[in-house]
């Protein structure tokens, strides 16, 4: 098809992302593919043991305090004040203390790299 005399065709399809690949454990135990057994990673959430422990971790963590660093020429970290960063390291949003807000940004990267479906915010408040 030519528009203003220049010829349009149809875009390539983009090549598929692997980001759904994982919702699905397919094999929770050993010889589970034998019995067709099948565990969705959201259930394993559901587990009060998993989730104390993935909560535990994440409000130890969160406890500690963000800090901008650098690394001398002698190999040592020190602190870097800032003016540009040091207002959205003290409290990150208007909604949360910035140890709340530590605390549900490592929840939510733990519960994902399990991975999972649902969202920090729905699992922490329920």
């Amino acid at each position: 098809m030519k528009i203003f005399g220049l010829e349009i065709t149809k875009a390539m399809t983009p090549v598929p992302t692997m980001r759904n690949v994982w919702r699905v454990i397919s094999e929770p135990f050993s010889g589970a593919w034998q019995m067709n057994v099948d565990e969705k990673v959201g259930d394993l959430t559901t587990y009060p043991t998993l989730y104390a422990c993935i909560y535990r971790i994440s409000s130890d963590i969160g406890k500690l305090p963000f800090r901008l660093r650098q690394r001398d020429e002698a190999g040592i970290w020190s602190d870097v004040p800032s003016a540009a960063y040091d207002p959205v390291l003290r409290k990150p949003n208007g909604f949360q203390t910035a140890g709340q807000f530590r605390e549900y940004w490592l929840l939510t990267k733990l519960i994902q790299a399990m991975p999972t479906s649902s969202s920090a915010a729905t699992t922490a408040a329920s």
